[in-house]
């Protein structure tokens, strides 16, 4: 009968471990069953979300794109009418003709900006005449451009169409080859490109102004294509 306590003890004991370790158990699978139920509401919810924003961006990338192909649009056809009314007008008058010079000097600062490279800056030298009056002007120009550890030098040959707009403003568009070399660098080869320009001439005076001249070229081995631009001032040397 000594035993008696001692044993209600054991069974009371093992009695309330048993009722904790249920207890650990059922409070493991509510909290892995939260746990599921609160991932899957996260998911839920994060879907909705995700595809608010894929459709938000996909229609700002469309309307970019739009905006890019209407500004393109818009240079294209702003120029097509500007050299179409310059045709037509072909403006001609006795000031035009007196300033009208055998050579053309072209000095200033040039800079480029390749499609998949960096910006090249440096300066440009270039030569312009006329061999058919109101026709054809032939450029023949040198530039020296500079970027971070290389340097390029490249020689060109432009025919121009000149448009007199005004005794005092010129314009011409024009076409020609190109031939860059890389002077420092890993890449020294030689490259010819397809270079198209349209100049922008101002005479304040009669033999000296100023221009602006934009280009855009193509390589037609690799499709490397860039955008360039010069500036500076012209110098008429007059016809004796």
């Amino acid at each position: 009968m000594a035993l008696f306590p001692h044993t209600v003890i054991n069974l009371g004991v093992a009695t309330a471990s048993g009722e904790a370790i249920g207890l650990e158990r059922q409070w493991r699978q509510r909290r892995s069953v939260y746990s599921t139920s609160l991932l899957s509401s996260r998911r839920k919810l994060s879907w909705p979300v995700l595809a608010a924003c894929r459709r938000r961006l996909s229609k700002l990338h469309k309307r970019v794109e739009e905006i890019v192909v209407d500004m393109i649009e818009g240079i294209i056809g702003g120029s097509v009418l500007l050299v179409a009314g310059l045709c037509v007008l072909g403006v001609q008058d006795a000031d035009a003709q007196e300033r009208e010079h055998a050579l053309v000097l072209e000095i200033g600062p040039a800079s480029e900006w390749p499609f998949n490279d960096k910006p090249n800056f440096g300066g440009t030298f270039a030569i312009e005449a006329t061999p058919i009056e109101n026709w054809l002007e032939i450029e023949m120009g040198l530039t020296n451009l500079a970027t971070a550890g290389r340097s390029e030098i490249s020689g060109d040959v432009l025919f121009k169409k000149p448009f007199r707009v005004s005794p005092t403003f010129e314009f011409m568009i024009g076409a020609g080859p190109s031939i860059s070399k890389t002077l420092s660098g890993i890449d020294r080869q030689i490259y010819v490109s397809v270079e198209f320009a349209a100049d922008f001439m101002f005479w304040p005076t009669p033999n000296v102004g100023w221009f602006v001249e934009p280009t855009w070229s193509i390589n037609p081995r690799n499709g490397q294509q860039s955008f360039a631009a010069t500036g500076g001032i012209l110098i008429g040397i007059p016809q004796r």
